[in-house]
């Protein structure tokens, strides 16, 4: 559905988006594919946030791909 609910977690700059996943995962207990997106471009998950352009209270949006 379309049940967009806000989950929060605290990064460091060295915090790969992958254990970003991880951290939604167990938070969410989702099984299958996640996927980050940003303004709506899709993020590199073996990227740090500093790589990206992302900065303190931004949202990203997860795509979900169940297998």
């Amino acid at each position: 559905g379309n049940d967009k609910k806000e989950i929060r977690v605290r990064v460091k700059p060295t915090t790969r988006l992958s254990a970003v996943v991880e951290m939604y995962k167990k938070i969410t207990k989702v099984t299958g594919n996640v996927q980050l997106y940003f303004e709506g471009e899709s993020l590199e998950l073996n990227t740090t946030i500093d790589d990206t352009e992302l900065e303190d209270e931004d949202l990203l949006d997860v795509g979900i791909k169940n297998e």
